[in-house]
């Protein structure tokens, strides 16, 4: 699975809940 998380002044993203948040996790 590959998880990609890019939010850009997005709240309310499970589980990374931050204004601004660039994740990319690999499971």
């Amino acid at each position: 699975r590959h998880l990609i998380l890019s939010c850009q002044g997005r709240l309310n993203i499970f589980p990374f809940d931050d204004p601004q948040c660039s994740f990319a996790i690999e499971s």
